[in-house]
């Protein structure tokens, strides 16, 4: 396997089209890859719909990455889904809300409509539990009538948010289609689909780690020029290069990068893009859709395929030997030096080239694991790649490095070897690429 990262080409800029804090996605060694069949049609939608009874669960957001909780105090907010927190809800026999890590229900405050926790009573909300896509409130008022819960962006605590943050509050609102749909995940089958993301737990040996890729990789050394004789280099950039996105139902930010593409580049590339969520498009967005001859647009058969699961399906289906992962809210900027990434490609052994956000600060960093009590973290040292100046040979500006952010160019064939993206992992500060302890120091 040829050295695998490398970072940090200040040219190479995309615009992340989003408020708040960017997405970042750690580009760890190795892959692990289970197969898994789904069926997909460019221009229908099946749900796939589960029918047993809910006991413990998680209440995530279409947004992934999100669930609803109580990070501090009794208010309900949207948080991150993380397998160490405790986070799972339950449904009493009167239909009540129950929080299960402190065995409070769901009421509405005293002072607005935002829903805290107290003492399970009459007062508490009662809920339709036959809908495993809402929260849908059970109300004797036929004003009432069509209430859920869903996140609301502060000041207005009285509209769902088309765009979930952290501790956003969960109000009572009127329901919305889209805005108030929360999936419900059983808290056995939520820690199945994370266990990669668990802890390291440590024995004896301060270098022992049971992560399922421990030991498999070995250090990757400092990137180099490949000999003249072995450099092909690509004649045309759209011959070697396919960009693939996951998506979640949000074709027109795809349909916006496309275009951004074309305009400032004037050239298309093969566009690969997977999406899953519920129900097919109208005609109207089919057909912004097709102005895209190069653009294949991928509908799931089922809801919820997660972020790496669905860019695996994408990478699958590459038929260039290099692949541009990109966000559907990026965009192309005259910044955007995407021939300057393949040329490292073209002459070096690395196997992926990551850029950087517009406007945010450096983020290429490098993995450490840390022990806490009896366990093996993982964490980052975000921003050291720069300062570290392990720079790339005819390349000054790009540096050697171990995480980039969620924009990079890749060696097709290098990356399917190792399997793709973990695809139990669906959050979006996935851990995608694992890779060793002693691949990491």
């Amino acid at each position: 396997m040829a050295n695998v990262f490398v970072h940090v080409c200040n040219a190479a800029r995309f615009l992340y089209q989003r408020k708040g804090v960017c997405i970042l996605m750690l580009m760890f060694l190795h892959i692990l890859l289970h197969q898994h069949a789904v069926t997909f049609t460019t221009n229908s939608f099946i749900v796939a719909k589960k029918e047993n009874s809910l006991t413990y669960f998680r209440i995530r957001q279409k947004s992934e990455g999100f669930c609803i909780g109580s990070i501090e105090g009794n208010d309900i907010e949207t948080t991150r889904c993380n397998p160490y927190d405790e986070q799972t809800f339950s449904f009493n026999s009167y239909n009540n809300l129950r929080f299960e890590k402190l065995g409070l229900c769901a009421k509405v405050s005293d002072s607005n409509n935002t829903v805290v926790l107290g003492n399970c009573d009459s007062h508490s909300l009662q809920f339709n539990t036959s809908n495993k896509n809402y929260l849908q409130l059970i109300s004797k008022n036929a004003e009432n009538e069509d209430q859920c819960l869903s996140p609301v962006s502060p000041p207005n605590l009285l509209l769902p948010s088309d765009h979930i943050s952290f501790k956003y509050p969960i109000a009572v609102v009127q329901c919305n289609n889209s805005l108030s749909r929360m999936i419900f995940t059983e808290e056995s089958e939520f820690q199945y689909e994370r266990r990669y993301l668990t802890l390291f737990r440590s024995e004896n040996s301060s270098t022992f780690c049971n992560f399922p890729a421990c030991g498999i990789n070995t250090p990757a050394g400092p990137v180099r020029l490949l000999p003249s004789e072995h450099v092909k280099r690509c004649k045309v950039i759209w011959e070697c290069v396919t960009i693939i996105i996951k998506t979640a139902r949000r074709p027109m930010l795809v349909v916006r990068l496309a275009r951004s593409l074309r305009n400032v580049k004037g050239y298309d590339l093969s566009i690969i893009a997977v999406d899953d969520g519920i129900g097919a498009y109208d005609d109207e967005i089919m057909k912004e859709l097709r102005n895209f001859t190069n653009l294949r647009y991928i509908i799931g058969d089922k809801e919820d395929l997660g972020i790496s699961f669905g860019r695996n399906l994408a990478l699958k289906e590459v038929k260039t030997k290099y692949f541009l992962l990109l966000d559907d809210d990026t965009i192309v900027t005259d910044d955007t030096d995407i021939e300057k990434m393949v040329d490292i490609l073209d002459t070096t052994d690395a196997t992926l080239v990551g850029g950087k956000f517009k406007g945010n600060k450096h983020f290429a960093g490098y993995l450490i694991f840390h022990h806490k009590k009896n366990k093996l973290s993982l964490s980052m040292s975000k921003g050291a790649c720069p300062k570290t100046n392990y720079t790339i040979p005819n390349f000054p500006s790009c540096c050697n490095c171990e995480i980039t952010s969620n924009v990079f160019v890749a060696k097709t064939k290098d990356v399917l070897e190792v399997g793709g993206w973990t695809p139990e992992v669906k959050i979006k500060r996935t851990q995608g690429f694992v890779c060793s302890t002693e691949s990491c120091r």
